[in-house]
C-alpha cells in the first residue's frame, strides 16, 4: 500500500552537536535525534539543526517563511547549555515575526518531541490502539 507523504507541519529547531563544542559523542546524539524524528507521522516534521556560525536571521527566516507551520518546536539543547540566551531570544522572536500563527512548543528531552508538538497539533497525538 502506498503511504502518502504529508507536508511538514512542525519545524523542530535544534543545535547541531557536530558544530557546537562540548559534545563528546555527537554521532550517538544524532542517532537519538533521528529516532525521535521517526516517532512523528511520516513527513510531518522538518528538523533544522544550526551551528554557532549560522546566520539565524537568514537561515531560520528562510525556513519559517517556506510554508505555513502549525508548530515550531524549540529543542531543549537550544534552551539549556551551550546556546547563549540571546540566541534563544532571537529564535523566539524570529518565530513570532515569520510564523506568527504557529504555536511554539518546548520538549523536555530529546525523546519527547512528538508529545511536545502534539500539545498544539491534535493530529500528532499518539493514539492508543
Amino acid at each position: 500500500m502506498d503511504q502518502e507523504k504529508s507536508e511538514p507541519i512542525v519545524l523542530w529547531v535544534g543545535i547541531d552537536p557536530y558544530r557546537f563544542p562540548g559534545y563528546r559523542d555527537a554521532s550517538r546524539l544524532m542517532d537519538v535525534v533521528e529516532r525521535a524524528v521517526d516517532r512523528f507521522p511520516p513527513g510531518t516534521v522538518e528538523l533544522w539543526l544550526f551551528g554557532p556560525d549560522d546566520d539565524l536571521d537568514i537561515e531560520l527566516t528562510r525556513r519559517l517563511s517556506a510554508r505555513r507551520w502549525r508548530c515550531v518546536m524549540i529543542g531543549q539543547g537550544v534552551r539549556v547549555g551551550v546556546v547563549p540566551t540571546e540566541t534563544f531570544e532571537r529564535i523566539v522572536n524570529l518565530i513570532r515575526l515569520h510564523a506568527p500563527d504557529a504555536a511554539i512548543a518546548f520538549n523536555e528531552s530529546i525523546y519527547d518531541g512528538r508529545e511536545a508538538a502534539s500539545r498544539w497539533v491534535d493530529e500528532l497525538a499518539m493514539k492508543n490502539t
